[in-house]
């Protein structure tokens, strides 16, 4: 009674994930697998809440630690350092989208706009 087989592979492929798709194909290998892939995730490091309103400028810059900092926002995406100016980031969980305004040789500046 199913059409899909929905394998989320958030925490990588393992030798679990086979199991289960040789076991599907094993039953009927006409259903069809979906693997939910994980995207590139951006975490916020920053331990204190920063609250920003629309057109206000916030400093970026990269941290795989927990920081300490009211001014400036901490995020663990690696390539931070690879965005050019204009592109976006939105965080889905406060709905904030920041664009790229300046590249510095201390991280980057970004304006709210949403």
């Amino acid at each position: 009674m199913v059409d899909v087989f929905r394998i989320t592979l958030s925490g990588g492929f393992d030798d679990n994930n086979k199991k289960y798709i040789d076991t599907i194909m094993k039953l009927d290998n006409s259903k069809t697998i979906m693997m939910e892939t994980r995207g590139a995730d951006i975490r916020v490091k920053n331990v204190v809440n920063i609250k920003v309103k629309d057109k206000q400028k916030i400093e970026l810059d990269y941290s795989e630690y927990a920081q300490e900092h009211e001014k400036k926002l901490f995020l663990d995406a690696p390539f931070l350092h690879s965005l050019k100016i204009g592109q976006q980031i939105k965080f889905q969980q406060s709905g904030v989208t920041i664009k790229i305004k300046e590249i510095k040789e201390t991280g980057m500046v970004a304006e709210v706009v949403q």
